[in-house]
């Protein structure tokens, strides 16, 4: 019987995939044993040769007394395990499903499972001899939402990286902080369980990736919006230092915050967010601070759901400065030069409020001066009304998703690529600004999440409803899996065939990707250097 864990060094039970060369790939599904045991995964492309693993569990279920307790290795098997189906979801409303129409199948708090892409199985001696970059992705949702089904790495393998997309906890039960839980911690802090989720699944990585031809000393950690936080964080985090090569983060935001943000950016003190567990508990029918941990436990699956979603959900939803996984906030840490010095590839989309804010806040123009003035006290309102003019009701929401696009995701990727550089990091930026077309899309223009299938490789023909055709898309398709899969490889995106990609200098150009590709200047103009110079403010604010 093998029961290794996650660190197997002891356990001598890696052999190579068996798969005999002369044999049809067709007719032998893959297989690659592990430190845990042996994966039977499935072909994805007969002509690429690129093989999938799915459901894979890289730590164990997170259940009963393991609810709100950090990622623990994984059992073994001791027979072949299917991986040829995805896991679980981790529990949260679907509002994908209610939104967009994306099912992500079964929900389970039994959810920590990952899914590997790789083309390297059938590749011969001397390109096995040649290790694969790994991309690892963690998906966006506001970290209450998503799962690593939801995209699907086979293209991207197929251009020469073995890809890992993961499922970490989400929402209450991922990131609920309260006195209880730190009391039960030999470090005396609670929260931050789906960071160190993500954390798990790059030890994972470190350990087991080699036995799908991956480099496990090239790793590029990517995501987009809560995605892209996460990359901040992990960027920021001691715990994950050395787990990771590279770094991609879109529409990933800063993590400080301008005004209406949350109050503290994506990240707040232990104080803060014990505060806003112990409310969670009051409102879930307990004794608030005094709650037990055991009481919390015996929560419903349900019950922590909908206090995800309701008032409390986006003030638990976030990360937390414990100091143990998080010293400081991962702004500060790029900002002083503290946080992991990897190449990265940072941007943002043109329109990335339209489809994140769909109602107006005010009926009248003069309401929604008043609203600006109340939430930009530092910024003149009238400044806000030149930039983003609004002179009848009928423009108020696209103004509204302007500004909250622009302060909240737009300018801080040149924001945080120009911190960056300032302390000698290698940073590549990126502006996404591809408009939809199709009958959802036309409306939305280059939206939050949009350039996700270019990266991926997804023709947007093959979206029809959300995007409609467009000369060139398989053309932005091919190039942008070119650039990250190429940033993957060696931390510089270009590479032959894909336009010149210059490294970000302040002031300099960015590469942008739509209707043209190639480099641009001025990226979002006025409207983000008066969003850059508040984040400066809000910096500084920090630092005293």
């Amino acid at each position: 019987m093998i029961r290794c864990v996650l660190v197997p060094m002891a356990c001598a039970v890696f052999v190579a995939p068996s798969i005999a060369a002369a044999q049809s790939h067709a007719a032998v599904a893959p297989r690659v044993t592990i430190g845990s045991g042996v994966l039977r995964g499935a072909w994805v492309d007969s002509t690429a040769n690129v093989a999938s693993f799915k459901g894979i569990p890289y730590a164990a279920p997170p259940v009963g007394p393991q609810r709100w307790r950090p990622p623990v290795p994984v059992t073994g098997w001791a027979d072949e395990r299917d991986a040829s189906a995805y896991g679980f979801a981790c529990p949260q409303e679907d509002r994908l499903k209610a939104l967009f129409g994306v099912d992500l199948g079964p929900q389970n708090e039994d959810c920590l499972t990952l899914n590997v892409f790789t083309g390297a199985l059938m590749a011969s001696t001397a390109a096995r001899a040649k290790a694969q970059p790994v991309m690892l992705w963690i998906h966006g949702g506001s970290l209450t939402m998503g799962a690593g089904s939801q995209t699907d790495g086979s293209r991207l393998a197929a251009q020469g990286a073995v890809i890992v997309t993961i499922n970490y906890r989400l929402g209450t039960l991922g990131f609920l902080a309260h006195p209880a839980l730190s009391d039960e911690s030999p470090v005396r802090v609670s929260g931050n369980y789906g960071l160190l989720d993500q954390i798990a699944a790059l030890r994972w990585v470190r350990a087991n990736i080699a036995r799908f031809g991956g480099d496990p000393n090239n790793v590029t950690i990517f995501g987009e919006s809560a995605g892209g936080w996460s990359v901040h964080a992990l960027l920021a985090s001691p715990k994950a230092r050395g787990l990771f090569h590279r770094a991609i983060i879109q529409s990933g935001g800063s993590g400080v915050a301008v005004p209406p943000l949350r109050r503290e950016g994506n990240a707040s003190a232990q104080a803060s967010a014990e505060r806003t567990g112990t409310e969670a508990a009051l409102a879930l029918g307990l004794r608030g601070a005094d709650a037990s941990a055991a009481e919390l436990r015996a929560l419903p699956v349900a019950a922590l759901v909908a206090a995800a979603a309701g008032d409390f959900g986006g003030n638990i939803a976030r990360f937390n400065i414990d100091k143990q996984v998080l010293t400081e906030s991962p702004a500060l840490a790029v900002a002083a030069g503290r946080s992991a010095r990897v190449p990265l590839l940072i941007g943002s989309n043109a329109d990335e409020g339209t489809i994140l804010f769909r109602a107006a806040p005010a009926t009248t123009v003069e309401t929604f001066r008043g609203r600006l003035a109340a939430d930009f006290k530092l910024i003149a309102t009238d400044s806000l009304f030149a930039l983003y003019p609004t002179d009848a009701a009928p423009q108020i929401l696209r103004s509204w998703q302007s500004i909250m696009g622009d302060a909240e995701l737009g300018a801080p990727a040149p924001w945080s690529a120009e911190r960056a550089v300032k302390r000698g990091y290698t940073v590549f930026l990126y502006q996404f600004t591809r408009v939809a077309t199709g009958p959802i899309g036309r409306t939305l223009g280059a939206f939050h999440a949009a350039e996700i299938p270019f990266v991926y490789g997804v023709r947007a023909d093959q979206m029809p409803r959300l995007w409609g055709a467009s000369p060139n898309d398989a053309e932005l398709s091919r190039v942008m899996s070119a650039h990250w899969v190429n940033f993957a490889r060696t931390g510089d995106p270009n590479g032959t065939s894909v336009p010149h990609w210059a490294r970000y200098s302040p002031n300099g150009t960015h590469q942008e990707f739509g209707a043209r590709i190639g480099p641009a200047s001025g990226m979002g103009g006025r409207r983000y250097h008066l969003w850059m110079a508040e984040l400066d403010r809000r910096l500084q604010a920090a630092l005293r």
